[in-house]
């Protein structure tokens, strides 16, 4: 999957300072909304590509805090806008609302309690597999087993999937806690 982004000009020329607070938005997101506008605004054809359209009509498009400011080609204009309501106001630019999605925090984000909660055997199940994985890991780290080949092998078990439960001993305390009393969402 390829992501793609418009950064700011401050930004890429090392001036931070200067990128203000939106450096980086999502090229699809700016794209659509700015498309959307064009074809409402100027009674464009919906059998052009959204590149074409661009194209044809936009000079500059200037992404900023709170909006977007395009600024059109002025023969292109003329001609648009010569039927249109607008046409007597000359119209240059087309300022479009924008409320940019900022960067998303990772890790674990509390869950809306509009969510159903956990069924109780699959908390039970969780909180069982994260006891054993701490059990498995005590038992390496002491000494009373060298592999998780052993531990797999005492338990009856895959090797494979020691390894993959293993993780579970490493899980925050805070989220062994909350995992005792909020919902956990639905995959």
């Amino acid at each position: 999957m390829r992501y793609r982004y418009y950064v700011s000009h401050a930004l890429l020329q090392n001036r931070k300072s200067e990128a203000g607070t939106v450096s980086r938005v999502s090229a699809p997101d700016i794209e659509q909304l700015v498309c959307d506008a064009l074809r409402g605004r100027l009674h464009a054809d919906d059998d052009a590509c959204d590149r074409d359209l661009i194209r044809a009509r936009i000079e500059r498009i200037v992404i900023q805090a709170d909006r977007i400011v395009v600024t059109f080609h002025r023969p292109e204009l003329e001609a648009d806008l010569s039927n249109s309501e607008t046409a007597p106001n000359r119209l240059t630019e087309l300022t479009i609302p924008f409320a940019p999605n900022l960067m998303r925090r990772t890790g674990i984000v509390h869950a809306p309690m509009d969510q159903e909660r956990i069924v109780s055997e699959t908390r039970e199940t969780l909180l069982k597999a994260i006891a054993r994985s701490r059990g498995w890991m005590e038992m390496i780290l002491s000494g009373k087993a060298a592999s998780f080949d052993e531990i797999a092998s005492s338990e009856g078990l895959a090797e494979r999937h020691v390894r993959r439960l293993a993780v579970l001993a490493f899980l925050s305390p805070k989220a062994f806690r909350r995992s005792l009393t909020a919902p956990l969402p639905r995959v």
